[in-house]
């Protein structure tokens, strides 16, 4: 029985490793001041901008509407750069 709970726990594990979805995409964090918006203890807000070349890499993230993400955010290299 014992083997039975682990085996079934091993197995909801890899199905929730399995569900989480990574999206990426290039954006930019526009230079007007509400782009950045701290709501002093509440948190914060952050306004993205998606150039239309990029959507199609952006429209998966609708699938994660709601949800808590872990955010990591990369300058990119400028254009033409290698």
């Amino acid at each position: 029985m014992a083997r039975e709970l682990l085996s079934e726990k091993r197995q909801k594990h890899v199905q929730m490793k399995q569900s989480i979805r990574t999206v990426t995409f290039r954006a930019t964090i526009p230079v007007k001041a509400a782009a950045i918006d701290i709501h002093g203890e509440t948190g914060a807000r952050l306004t993205l901008e998606i150039a239309d070349s990029d959507m199609g890499d952006f429209l998966p993230i609708v699938l994660l509407r709601g949800k808590r993400l872990m955010v990591t955010v990369a300058e990119d290299a400028p254009a033409g750069a290698t």
